[in-house]
C-alpha cells in the first residue's frame, strides 16, 4: 500500500488526492503534496516553507502523487542540496535544502 503520509528533512507532507479536492475547492487543478507541518529550526524551515504550501517538485522531478513524491525523496537522499519547487497562494517558486 502507498503512504499517504511522509515525513521528510523537517517536513510532514500529505499528497493531494481527489477527496482532498473535494473538501477543498482552492486544490482543483492543483497536484504535489500538501505540507501539514514544519519543524522548527529544520532545513525545511529555515528556506521558508510553510503549512500548507504545495510541493509540486523535488529536483525537477515533478510528484503528482504518492508513488512519485517517494520515488523523488528516495532519488534526493543522498545528495548534499535539494530544490524544491513550492507554490503558495497560487505562485510557484524554488527554495533550497542543505
Amino acid at each position: 500500500p502507498l503512504k499517504t503520509e511522509f515525513e521528510w528533512m523537517g517536513l510532514e507532507m500529505t499528497p493531494i488526492t481527489p477527496a482532498m479536492k473535494t473538501k477543498n475547492q482552492a486544490l482543483l487543478g492543483k497536484f504535489g503534496a500538501m505540507v501539514a507541518d514544519v519543524d522548527p529550526g529544520t532545513q525545511a524551515d529555515q528556506a521558508g516553507i510553510q503549512v500548507d504550501d504545495i510541493i509540486v517538485a523535488i529536483n525537477n522531478l515533478p510528484v503528482p502523487s504518492a508513488g512519485s513524491l517517494e520515488q523523488a525523496i528516495t532519488a534526493a537522499g543522498g545528495q548534499k542540496a535539494v530544490i524544491l519547487e513550492v507554490e503558495r497562494d497560487n505562485n510557484r517558486m524554488f527554495a533550497t535544502l542543505q
